[in-house]
């Protein structure tokens, strides 16, 4: 039996790794901190969560806490007047630039925690911390209530999202090799040749910031840093900065690109026309196939060239054939590359669930996720960020987009395409 329990703690593990998202909201990292929570085990992994700072223990208090209060308010209330912390509206979801990108471990909870203590409404910390009873009464107006609360609701997030992480932290360390942000700088800088010709006449601040990023192209290319840094000294001496950075450039464009480009495309699609044909094993449900089709082929089409996705709904389901299932407890995922797994205990009609559907349909499609997550041994943080949060397949407030369909049309509308 404990041999069994220590491979679902695995398998969820594995699903972690796996692409968890970064943009979850409240609700969903409540319902995903439970699910982790019920299959924890006592044993050496869960040993590194007991030995937490007990502040991340009371930050996550501090939200259940908040979850049980508005609850508690908003079963007395009709639907239009219930307290929502999160919206269904799109533009709601700013995503997590990777100029911007979060970072959170035991000291930057424990510094929020405190705050949020200290200087909050006492009536409102007082009934989060369990002093005073949760009543209708919130003591402060509605529109204070839902600001500070949110800020108890990240805080909540973020030491969630700590404590299930931190137990696997030696593979998230490793995910750091994967961390491209030294790349998205110097691909944002305009010209970037000619800046580098002119590196001797930049501020002492970009001089920095760019010697960190090439420093980062020598190590990308399989070199130690014992060897890229006087490597590195010796082309700024000699004004030779152009012709380091073409030495290393593809290392990490190949990184990048891994981000955003099919690697193993669909054998069994057809690129028709203006239309992707793609098989997909019939459901038998008309609310599941109809939901399917008005959500991903809603998304999947660009009308600047008039092209379009169409789900082919099949009766033969082969060992190539996308299917969907949907399970009680489950993050969203698609396994093997074709089959899709939705969770059977959430509204499938959810702005969360809409979108899902449509970014896990990438997957089907065999697009990768844009969005990155690794641990900060030096600094001790988990760090995470969207490489483009205007892209479906990198954040909550992307959409289909010129790149994505780029890359489908190189990959399925190409004379190499299967037909």
């Amino acid at each position: 039996m404990r041999l069994c329990i220590s491979l679902l703690t695995l398998t969820f593990a594995l699903k972690l790794f796996a692409g968890l998202p970064i943009d979850l909201n409240f609700e969903e990292m409540r319902e995903l901190y439970l699910k982790e929570q019920s299959i924890q085990l006592k044993s050496a992994k869960s040993l590194e969560t007991e030995s937490m700072a007990k502040e991340i223990k009371l930050s996550i208090n501090l939200g259940e806490n908040l979850y049980r209060w508005i609850k508690f308010i908003n079963d007395n209330r009709e639907e239009d007047q219930k307290l929502r912390l999160t919206s269904n509206a799109p533009s709601d979801n700013k995503g997590i630039p990777v100029d911007r990108p979060i970072k959170y471990g035991e000291k930057t909870i424990t510094k929020e925690y405190r705050r949020v203590v200290a200087t909050f409404p006492k009536d409102f910390i007082y009934t989060l911390l369990g002093i005073t009873e949760i009543n209708e009464e919130t003591k402060i107006s509605e529109f204070l209530f839902i600001k500070y609360a949110k800020v108890v609701s990240v805080l909540y997030q973020r030491a969630t999202r700590y404590s299930m992480l931190i137990k696997w932290k030696d593979h998230y360390t490793k995910m750091a090799g994967r961390d491209i942000t030294y790349f998205y700088h110097l691909k944002m800088i305009p010209n970037l040749d000619e800046y580098l010709r002119n590196y001797s006449t930049l501020s002492a601040i970009e001089k920095d910031k760019t010697k960190k990023s090439l420093l980062k192209l020598c190590i990308k290319g399989n070199k130690k840093e014992s060897y890229c840094v006087p490597y590195l000294e010796k082309f700024i001496k000699s004004d030779r900065l152009v012709a380091y950075k073409n030495m290393f450039w593809r290392f990490s464009e190949a990184l990048w690109d891994s981000f955003f480009k099919i690697s193993s495309p669909r054998k069994d699609v057809v690129w028709k026309n203006d239309t992707l044909i793609i098989p997909f094993y019939n459901p038998r449900s008309f609310k599941i196939s109809n939901w399917l089709k008005s959500n991903v082929e809603d998304e999947f089409k660009w009308e600047a060239s008039q092209w379009k996705l169409d789900i082919d709904f099949v009766d033969k389901k082969t060992s190539d054939t996308a299917y969907i299932k949907f399970e009680p407890n489950q993050t969203p995922h698609v396994a093997g590359g074709n089959e899709l797994v939705m969770d059977a205990n959430t509204d499938i009609e959810e702005y969360s669930n809409r979108w899902t559907i449509r970014h896990e349909f990438g997957h089907i499609l065999r697009l990768p996720d844009c969005y990155h997550e690794f641990y900060d041994p030096k600094e001790k943080v988990f760090i995470n960020y969207q490489l483009d949060v205007t892209d479906l397949m990198c954040s909550r407030s992307g959409k289909m987009n010129q790149r994505i369909f780029d890359e489908l049309k190189r990959v399925y509308g190409s004379k190499s395409s299967y037909f």
